[in-house]
Formats: C-alpha cells, sequence, structure tokens
C-alpha cells in the first residue's frame, strides 16, 4: 500500500455528516483550480528538462527491453530471472515514458517538489523492507527446520513494514493532506492503513503452513509447476491428462513467478525435499502467496471506492465485513481461478466508484522530484499508464523471444538465434515416458505461417499498445484516469477466468448511467482506450494460444468451459439438490456467515430515502447493488453451479453491509432517525438474529441421513466433491455455536439505539475472531483430509533412497503429481498395464515399492500388485480420503 496521503480519494459527504473523518488522494489528487498551470504557493516551479536528459530515457528504452529479451529468452532456468527481468521491464517502462515527455508537464499543477537527495533514506527504507518480506517468503518456503508459525510472524511484520515504509515515502515525495480540521493524519489515524494491517494478520500467519488441497489447489499448481518445469509459458500441460486449455492464464503465471522468485524446487522428485532426503520444503507460501497479496490489494482499493461515496467509517466498516466473510478469507487462501477473477473485478468496481465520485473536468497534480540536473513531475498518469506497461511489455518481449531466442548452454553456437516457433508435449525435465505420460515430442502450431509466428503477433501487440500511449499522452483528467485504472483491473480479472472480469463492470456502468439518466458519461468511460488495455494486456496469450493449438483450444476453453457451463450442467455435483435461483441464497448462507445477519437488510437498506443531499451516497448504492444483482442474476440463471460461484456478489454485499453498519453508529450532527425508520431497523435486526441462529443450526448439526456434517458446509464453498466424507476425528460445534449465539445476541442488542455504539464493534471483534478460527484452525486441521502433503511426507521419511518408487493407484487428484514433482508412475485405471508394470519392477530387482490410493481401493491394490507384505503407513486420522501403503515385493 502506497501512503494514503497519496491514494485516499475520499471526500466529505455533504449535508449533516460533512464532519465526518475523511481521506484524500494526492496522486491522482485533483487541483483547486482544473488546468491551473501555477504551482502552490511556497513550490518552486519545476526547473525545465535538461537536454540531454532525452538520450538517457532512450538508453533506458533499449537496455530494458534488451534486457527482458534476454531474460524470456534464454535457455536456462534462473532463480534471478523474475527480479530482473522486473528490472529490466522497469527499465523498458520508464524510459518509454520520459522519451514521450511525460515527466516534462509543466502544464499540471504540482503539489510539491523535492530534491532526489531527501528521497534516499525513504527509499533505502523501501528497498530493504521489499528485501526483508521477500526473504521471510523465500525462508518460509526453503527452510523446514524453523517453525512454520516463526516464518509467518515474520513475513506479516516485514509485510506490515513494507506498507509503513511505503507510506513514508509517500509523506517525502510531499506534504500530508489534512483532514477538515486542518490537521495532518499520521500513519496509525489512516483507515487505509487498518485495512491492509488487519488483512495481512488474518492472511498471512498461516498461510503455507497447510498442504494444497485437492482438487483445485493441486490440479492448477500441478500446471504451473510444469509450466516451470517445461519453460513454456504459454502452452500448459497437466501431467497425464496432456495439454490444458481449461483456465485462462493469469493464475498460472502469478504462481510460476512466485515459485521461480522463491526458489521452490519444481523438478521431479525434488517438491518437498529439494537436494535432501526429508520433506523440509514449503512450497505452499510460494503458491499462495501471490492470491493473497491480490486479496489484500483489492480491498484497499474497493475500501477507497466506498470511501468517496460514503466517507472513510463505511468504507473501513465494508473492507472489515468483506475480509471476514468465510467465502473471501477461505477462497484467499486457495490458488484457485476464483480470486485472480474476483480480486480485480472488486478492484475495477472500487476504481469505477472512485471515477464517480471525481469532477469531470478536474486534472491530477503531480509530484516535482529534481534529480540532478534534469525535473521529473509524477502523476498518477504514470502509476496508471506505468502499470499497463508493466503488464503487456513483458508478455510482447515473450511472443518475440519464441522466435529469437538467446542460447546460453548446451550444443551449437551461442547468442541470439532466430528460429520459427516449436514446442514441447509431454512433461518437463525426464517425466516423459513414464506409465500415465506420454512421451515427449516437439509440436508445430496449428497455423505455422509466417504472418501467425509469435514476433508478428508482439509487434501487433506492441503497435496497440502504442497507439494506447498516444491516445492517451495528455489524458490527465482525473475521472477519466480512474476509469481506464478500472479497465485495466478488468482486463486482468479477464486473464484470471475469461470475459466475465469485463463483462460485469461494464454491465454495472451501464446500469448506473441508465438509471440517473447521465449519458454523457458514456464518453467519460474511455471505451476505445479500455479496449485497448484489454486488448493489449488480455489477449496476447490467448491468440497465442488460438495460433499453436486451434479449434482444439477454443472448443475446450470457450465452448466447453464457458459457453457450456451457462447453458448446461458441466462437472457440478449438484445431483439431488434445487438448483434453482434458491440455490446461491443457501450458498451465500455460509459464505457470509456470520454477516448473514445483516445481509438481506443491507440490500434493501440502500433504497431508503436520501436525506442528507449528497447524490454520491446514492450513485455508491446504485452500483453496488447492480453488482450484487448482475452477478446473482448470471449465475442463478447458468446451468453449471458450483458453491463457489456466487463469490464475485460477495464484496457487494459485504460494502452494502459496511455501509448499513456506518448508519447504524452515531454521526455528529445527525439527528435521530424517524419512529418509522428506527422500526424497521429493529425487525430486521430481530430477523437477521433467528436467521443467523438457522445457519449457525445448519453449520453445527447433522441430518438424520447422516452423510453430511454440518461444519463441511463451510469447505464445500471451495471444494468440488460435495459427497466427499467428514472426517470422523474432527469437531468443530461448539466454535461455530459460540460464533452463532454471540452474533445472535450482538444483533440483538444492536435494536436499543444507544447499545450500538457496543454492538457493532463488539460484531466486528466476533467477525475478526471467527475468521483467526476459519484460517487457522479450521483450515489448517482439515486440509490433511483434502490434501496429501502430509501423504508424501510420510512417504519421504519412510523410504530408504531414492530408488524406492511410489505409484499412484487408481489415483486422478494431481496431489499425487505436484508432491512428487509429476515423478509418479500413475495408473487411474489399473489391469493389465498395472500388473505388467509391477512384474517388470520386480525382474529388475525391486524389493519395495509404495503406493498412494484411496483408503477403498486398497483391498483391490493388494489382488493386482500381488506383493509379500503390505504396510500402511499413514492412517484415517492422518488422511481419511488416502492411503500411502509400502509393499514388500
Amino acid at each position: 500500500m502506497s501512503n494514503e496521503a497519496e491514494l485516499d480519494t475520499s471526500v466529505p459527504p455533504a449535508g449533516p455528516d460533512a464532519g465526518q473523518d475523511v481521506g484524500h488522494d494526492a496522486s491522482l489528487h485533483t487541483s483547486p483550480q482544473a488546468g491551473a498551470s501555477n504551482p502552490p504557493p511556497g513550490v518552486p516551479a519545476p526547473a525545465k528538462s535538461w537536454a540531454g536528459g532525452r538520450i538517457g530515457s532512450y538508453v533506458a528504452l533499449v537496455a530494458g527491453v534488451v534486457g527482458l529479451l534476454a531474460i524470456v529468452g534464454h535457455n536456462t532456468h534462473s532463480r534471478w530471472s523474475v527480479p530482473l527481468g522486473l528490472l529490466f521491464t522497469l527499465s523498458a517502462a520508464g524510459g518509454l515514458m520520459d522519451a514521450m515527455g511525460t515527466f516534462d508537464r509543466v502544464d499540471l499543477p504540482a503539489r510539491a517538489s523535492t530534491d532526489f537527495a531527501r528521497l534516499n533514506a525513504p527509499l533505502l527504507s523501501l528497498a530493504l523492507t521489499i528485501a526483508a518480506f521477500t526473504a521471510s517468503l523465500a525462508g518460509s518456503v526453503l527452510s523446514g527446520r524453523v517453525p512454520q508459525i516463526v516464518w509467518g510472524l515474520l513475513v506479516t511484520t516485514s509485510f506490515i513494514a513494507l506498507t509503513a515504509a511505503t507510506f513514508r515515502l509517500g509523506v517525502a515525495l510531499g506534504p500530508l493532506r489534512t483532514d477538515e480540521a486542518g490537521l495532518e493524519r499520521p500513519l496509525l489515524m489512516r483507515h487505509g492503513f487498518w485495512v491492509v494491517v488487519i488483512s495481512a494478520v488474518l492472511y498471512l500467519p498461516c498461510m503455507g503452513s497447510f498442504s494444497l488441497w485437492d482438487p483445485w489447489e493441486t490440479h492448477y499448481g500441478e500446471v504451473a509447476r510444469e509450466m516451470i518445469a517445461r519453460d513454456d509459458w504459454i502452452s500448459l500441460w497437466w501431467a497425464q491428462d496432456g495439454w490444458f486449455f481449461s483456465k485462462p492464464i493469469l493464475n498460472f503465471w502469478i504462481q510460476g513467478l512466485a515459485m521461480s522468485l522463491l526458489g521452490v524446487r519444481f523438478e521431479p522428485d525434488k517438491w518437498l525435499v529439494g537436494d535432501g532426503s526429508q520433506p523440509a520444503m514449503h512450497p505452499e507460501w510460494a503458491v499462495r502467496a501471490p492470491v493473497v497479496l491480490m486479496t489484500i490489494a483489492a480491498l484497499y482499493v474497493l475500501y477507497k471506492g466506498v470511501s468517496k461515496h460514503f466517507g472513510r467509517r463505511a468504507g473501513l466498516l465494508g473492507a472489515l465485513v468483506l475480509a471476514t466473510m468465510p467465502d473471501w478469507y477461505f477462497l484467499a487462501h486457495q490458488t484457485m481461478t476464483d480470486m485472480p477473477f474476483v480480486a480485480p473485478l472488486a478492484a475495477a468496481m472500487g476504481f469505477l466508484l472512485i471515477g464517480m465520485g471525481e469532477d469531470p473536468e478536474q486534472l491530477v497534480s503531480g509530484y516535482v522530484v529534481t534529480v540532478g540536473r534534469r525535473t521529473f513531475k509524477f502523476t498518477g498518469w504514470h502509476l496508471i499508464f506505468g502499470a499497463i506497461l508493466l503488464c503487456a511489455i513483458p508478455q510482447i518481449a515473450y511472443l518475440v523471444s519464441r522466435n529469437l531466442s538467446l542460447l546460453v548452454s548446451g550444443p551449437g553456437p551461442k547468442g541470439f538465434q532466430w528460429h520459427w516457433d516449436s514446442f514441447r508435449s509431454g512433461s518437463g525435465m525426464g517425466n516423459c515416458g513414464l506409465p500415465g505420460n506420454e512421451a515427449c515430442n516437439v509440436q508445430r502450431p496449428v497455423f505455422p505461417e509466417w504472418y501467425a509466428q509469435p514476433i508478428l503477433q508482439g509487434l501487433l501487440w506492441a503497435g496497440l499498445l502504442g497507439g494506447l500511449l498516444v491516445r492517451n499522452a495528455k489524458e490527465h483528467r482525473t475521472r477519466r484516469l480512474f476509469y481506464l485504472a478500472a479497465w485495466l483491473c478488468a482486463a486482468i480479472s479477464t486473464m484470471g477466468k475469461g470475459p466475465a472480469g469485463i463483462v460485469l463492470p461494464v454491465l454495472c456502468a451501464g446500469a448506473y448511467i441508465a438509471s440517473k439518466k447521465r449519458w454523457e458519461e458514456i464518453t467519460r468511460l474511455e471505451l476505445v482506450s479500455g479496449l485497448l488495455i484489454v486488448a493489449t494486456v488480455a489477449l496476447p496469450w490467448f491468440i497465442a494460444m488460438y495460433v499453436r493449438h486451434g479449434a482444439a483450444f477454443v472448443n475446450r476453453l470457450i465452448v466447453h468451459d464457458m459457453i457450456n457451463r451457462v447453458t448446461d450442467h458441466v462437472h457440478d455435483t449438484n445431483e439431488g439438490d434445487d438448483t434453482s435461483f434458491r440455490f446461491y441464497i443457501w450458498q451465500l448462507g455460509y459464505a457470509l456467515f456470520p454477516w448473514t445477519a445483516f445481509a438481506p437488510a443491507a440490500l434493501v437498506h440502500w433504497l431508503k430515502r436520501n436525506t442528507t443531499g449528497d447524490d454520491r451516497r446514492a450513485d455508491g448504492s446504485v452500483l453496488l447493488f447492480m453488482w450484487f444483482l448482475f452477478v446473482f442474476a448470471l449465475f442463478s440463471f447458468a446451468g453449471t453451479k458450483f458453491h463457489h460461484y456466487i463469490f464475485p456478489a460477495v464484496p457487494a454485499v459485504a460494502m452494502l453491509i459496511g455501509v448499513m453498519l456506518d448508519e447504524l453508529l452515531p454521526k455528529a450532527g445527525i439527528p435521530s432517525r424517524e419512529k418509522h425508520t428506527e422500526t424497521m431497523l429493529a425487525a430486521s435486526l430481530f430477523g437477521g438474529a433467528l436467521l443467523l441462529g438457522i445457519i449457525g443450526r445448519d453449520l453445527t448439526t447433522t441430518p438424520a441421513t447422516g452423510q453430511v456434517n454440518g461444519a463441511i458446509r463451510l469447505l464445500q464453498l471451495f471444494t468440488y466433491n460435495y459427497t466427499r466424507p467428514w472426517a470422523e476425528n474432527l469437531d468443530f460445534h461448539i466454535p461455530l455455536l459460540i460464533v452463532t449465539g454471540l452474533g445472535a445476541v450482538l444483533c440483538l442488542v444492536a435494536i436499543v439505539r444507544p447499545w450500538r455504539v457496543f454492538s457493532v464493534p463488539g460484531f466486528v471483534a466476533l467477525a475478526f475472531a471467527a475468521a483467526i478460527w476459519g484460517l487457522d484452525v479450521y483450515m489448517v486441521k482439515t486440509a490433511p483430509h483434502w490434501g496429501q502433503r502430509e501423504l508424501f511426507e510420510a512417504y519421504y521419511r519412510d523410504r530408504a533412497s531414492a530408488d524406492a518408487k511410489i505409484v499412484a493407484y487408481q489415483m486422478n487428484w494431481k496431489g499425487e503429481n505436484i508432491y512428487t514433482g509429476n515423478k509418479i508412475p500413475a495408473f487411474v485405471s489399473s489391469g493389465a498395464p498395472f500388473t505388467e508394470w509391477v512384474k517388470k519392477e520386480r525382474e529388475r530387482g525391486a524389493r519395495t515399492v509404495y503406493f498412494v490410493t484411496e483408503h477403498s481401493r486398497v483391498s483391490g491394490l493388494k489382488r493386482e500388485a500381488g506383493a509379500k507384505n503390505y504396510v500402511e503407513i499413514t492412517t484415517k486420522e492422518l488422511c481419511n480420503k488416502f492411503v500411502v501403503v509400502r509393499a514388500e515385493l
């Protein structure tokens, strides 16, 4: 998080609550006089740019491009590729923006001016905290001797220190924004800082201390691991299932980047043990870190958007509500595609809210920094277009490198070499040909023509990117810049799970415009530039995949996994359930727990008559409700229904709850509500207590059929097979009963208006405690039964040497693949191929073979394997689904 003095864009709402504490955005700060060219009093005018500085911009641009091409095109693996690639990308982006003259805009107002020497200490602090955070994450991955909770505390504290260092850099750039009383708000008085800190305390301490969950985390994690092992960041491979076409690329790229940066051992048989023999590695920290960081960033941006319309307290409450909802915090700890889809979507909606609250014609102001003989004016334009360039330039460079590779090892000539695009099928780094894995082969694109080569694709995207920059080089109107930021987030969301990332924000914005009849806003939404952003950021991978794989890719991803999931039932496991519109009402009850008590009232509370005279509150309410409505309608209509599909609606209802809670609390200058309003609030709070009791009953009791333990409903929010049995040795009904009972009591207490000042904060504290329990107790204890880490820890500890193989017998969950680096003979169907393989192993002298399988299939394994002796080295108490068996041949 950057300095909230630079990022807070909320303004005090008009009317009786105008004195409420609000924030400000200085990096996209609108000047008091739009278009003014003179700096504020006391701020020196920026010096004219040194003519020779232009040479430096071209040097930075060329060096960045060439360096990045070398990084993405070289034919070896290097842990330093990610930080070096980032530095070269920053060099290219900064050089390009400087060559365009964007740092020399003397016509824009300057908020503050400083010398670079004054930034040395804050920049050093920022660099050290970034290094500390990265090092703590790397240590948590690589060192198993230090307890995981210690690494969790180091990761959390270093991240908070990084947040504070970012704030200090913002303070050094310019003065703090004062509140309505003319007082500066230090770091600890800033609501946005506490949004980030509370999120970090919730999400970081135990983030990687438990197993990857079947099936989603292990499926997608194995695809990302293979992406690195095969050194192919376009065509994805999925163990024994071949090409992976089922999901867009974002989740795999962010996992792959984190694995590479933090030193995860992606080679066969190295995932848990590295170069040793004992399972000391914890790659789960690296796999989950990008999703958690996206979650925290989305919370912050959404907080900013709500603050803009309802004040900072409402934004803070909304963020805390969202952060403590099970659907949000569980999926923050799952490397599924859902959070990489919803977090950018939520950020897009946050930027839309901020933009809607800005004056249409006001301009951004900048910060002038003097570096030697050069002066640079930094504005919000550089933040937004710098982010666009960081997303687009590496993709362009990678496409170019598919035809222009850098050979630094192996036989033949070294240096940059031209070649036609080709790629390999099969598992990476020596797994080809293992039972269940097909042989590796060189592949040619379905469209091999010269005009379809990746280098020309890269040049196409570079041309569109150039057009986007030229079109917006002089665009410094604050509202439009925030809308462009929303487009960028929508493009990233589309990379996460598909076109819904664009469609939903566009639908919400269109509904808002239509409901308010503000048709002139269509021209301000930057539709052309927005589509160019989507094209240059989101489309390159889709086009590259189509060129390589043709109709097979389109039929699987677009037709089967997108269109058919809307029109038909694809893979869902809801047999016997009512999947009408009530399905997601039912699931939202668990997804929002314990905030379910306030959800129905919040979804209608926004309709009450606006008595403040502030249109922004009404505008924000309309957009939030439309967000919820469109998501609920879309996924209720869709044929395929998983419990987590309603997830995109959760942020909207959380923010509406936050706004309602804010209005329940007293405000200076606000008169007492009318008797009718208080009566309706009391009725809704009483009904909320009853509703919470019903949800708590479902979570703590087992139906008469005995098939579903109530507590399993929480993990079914993010798992796949809803008939999978609950672990008999786990019992969580007491903590769930406590949360339910206390929540219901606090709802009833809130009926009395003077007591709300205690009951609302009390409910927030209860939800926070419930989230800590959910993440650090419930999730940690249930993970061994829905994952496979502990099974393979047992295997590595038990085996005498690496020659003792482990075999997947009638398994297809992918945990067996990722935790062995796919160095595992896999027999999804057994029979003759399996018995023949066992016979050959016996003939070559193998004495011990391990098998991983389901408990229910052990008897079949014994019949087919024909071993002399079998020992189950794991128990049902450890994992009630799978077991590891040692067989003496």
